[in-house]
């Protein structure tokens, strides 16, 4: 997708990335989650029971696309358990809606990564497949904008990626 210029429409951006990592795809390697609780999904956080109860209705409703475009900002509110638990909804909305905030917020949060605790304490609860996916969406995240450029970006990303899912074999 890097290097594509010119008017790139969403429905043909979105429909590329969506050969290149299938909704089954995510689903298979991030699987719903079985426990709840707020401190598993948001630590200490002071929101933690708003969010809590938000993703409980989300979750009995079906409607978990309620849920993460309501907090596509609150990715780094999640505890790590909560992290894994839940990256999947989030990705794999963000594959269905490429343009949208939650597709924008997912990948910046994602190319925030580095080798601190925060990343750390994330990526040592991801298994193998899962950080493949993860690193498959930053590598195959298309231009922000026709003309836009998120290379380099990703390409720094994917060297911390790499690097700590090295460290975690």
């Amino acid at each position: 997708m890097q290097g594509c210029a010119g008017a790139i429409t969403a429905t043909s951006v979105s429909a590329a990335l969506r050969l290149m990592l299938s909704i089954a795809e995510i689903q298979t390697v991030f699987p719903a989650p079985e426990e709840y609780s707020k401190r598993f999904f948001f630590g200490k956080d002071p929101r933690s029971e708003e969010l809590s109860a938000d993703l409980k209705d989300a979750l009995a409703s079906n409607q978990l696309h309620n849920f993460v475009i309501l907090h596509a900002a609150d990715l780094p509110s999640l505890a790590p358990k909560g992290f894994v638990a839940i990256i999947g909804f989030y990705l794999a909305f963000a594959v269905d809606h490429v343009h949208s905030d939650v597709a924008q917020r997912l990948f910046l949060h994602l190319c925030g990564v580095s080798n601190n605790e925060y990343w750390r304490q994330r990526c040592s609860l991801l298994s193998p497949g899962q950080a493949s996916i993860l690193m498959k969406y930053i590598a195959d995240f298309p231009l922000a904008e026709p003309g836009g450029d998120t290379k380099g970006l990703s390409e720094s990303a994917l060297r911390h990626w790499r690097a700590l899912a090295k460290n975690n074999t």
